[in-house]
């Protein structure tokens, strides 16, 4: 690393943790955003700080789904250890983030995160929670209608001035109920969301978060760009950024997690894995990932077939497979002949 590279990765740990401390001043980030823009290895070394701490993230929720785990009945003869490499790391992961980041109050870019407004006003917090391979609808205080989708957990405040929603974990649909006077804002790990009164769908992954707009506009940032959605476009969030906007078409209901129906095209093996785990009764582990990173799947299926689909990608991805004893199914690379 030259010094140019050096002096920029160390600018950027400064400036993450000055965004991620929820008290940056709108001086504090206009300054930060002209040292993003002015220079190319300051944006690059700053979006792989922002892709270590997603992956980082990834792996407690990783935790906490084996601390959470329900046992399957399987065949005695089939035996398989935990994978311990995996624990370790999402365990050192955990305490890294308690080590260096308890001060953190929600996401940085967010102007009044939602733990600010539960201890700040006396509008009541709602943490609202679904199961695993749970989908479910609720109605809000306000009348706007949200489906959360398997594994989520989402905490709704309502003020004077706004309604808040923060997406701890998990996908969410909402159709919001019009309010010119008092705006709907979703924040994600990644983005906020601002609307007035619209339809919408956030759908997460560990690669990437896409927002799709039904109804309506909604305006997305992630703190540093910020854009606009129209009926029928939507856009996905990753570590170098956004992507292009794209059309689709607003009536059809045939590829809508809502409906238990997915469509995924060239994404990483780990984005399906993170689907399957939280829409169904199955708990797949990567088994060292680090082989499985170029792994890319394309597929259009529902949940329910979630396992056939898992066989089928083990032949057409040279993966193999193998259920334990703890009903973890465990995915792998399948090894060369000769080793």
């Amino acid at each position: 690393m030259n010094s140019n590279n050096r002096n920029s990765h160390n600018e950027a740990n400064q400036w993450f943790g000055i965004l991620l401390s929820g008290n940056c001043s709108p001086k504090t980030l206009d300054e930060f955003k002209r040292w993003l823009t002015s220079s190319s290895e300051n944006e690059h070394e700053f979006r792989q700080i922002e892709s270590t701490w997603r992956k980082v993230s990834y792996a407690i929720n990783i935790e906490s789904t084996f601390e959470n785990k329900v046992p399957h009945k399987v065949p005695q003869k089939q035996t398989k250890r935990r994978n311990t490499a995996l624990y370790a790391f999402a365990t050192a992961a955990s305490i890294a983030v308690l080590v260096f980041f308890t001060n953190i109050s929600g996401l940085w870019w967010s102007d009044k995160p939602v733990e600010q407004y539960v201890k700040n006003v006396n509008s009541p917090a709602r943490i609202i929670t679904t199961g695993k391979g749970d989908i479910q609808k609720f109605t809000l205080e306000d009348g706007t209608e949200m489906w959360l989708g398997g594994s989520a957990k989402v905490v709704f405040v309502q003020t004077q001035t706004g309604r808040h929603i923060d997406i701890l974990n998990g996908d969410a649909h909402f159709d919001v109920t019009p309010n010119l006077s008092k705006p709907f804002v979703v924040t994600t790990e990644d983005l906020k969301v601002t609307v007035v009164g619209t339809s919408f769908g956030i759908l997460q992954t560990p690669s990437k978060a896409t927002v799709s707009l039904k109804e309506g506009k909604v305006a997305i940032t992630d703190g540093i760009r910020s854009l606009e959605l129209r009926a029928g476009e939507r856009v996905s969030f990753a570590s170098d950024g956004f992507s292009s906007i794209e059309t689709f078409d607003v009536k059809s209901t045939s590829i809508d997690w809502r409906n238990r129906q997915f469509n995924l095209s060239n994404v990483p093996l780990a984005d399906l894995v993170s689907i399957v785990n939280r829409y169904s009764q199955m708990n797949i582990v990567l088994e060292r990932p680090e082989e499985l990173i170029s792994v890319k799947v394309t597929a259009a299926f529902n949940i329910k077939m979630a396992s056939q689909l898992i066989n089928s990608l083990s032949v057409s991805h040279n993966l193999t497979v193998e259920t334990g004893n703890d009903g973890f199914v465990y995915l792998s690379k399948k090894k060369a002949a000769s080793e």
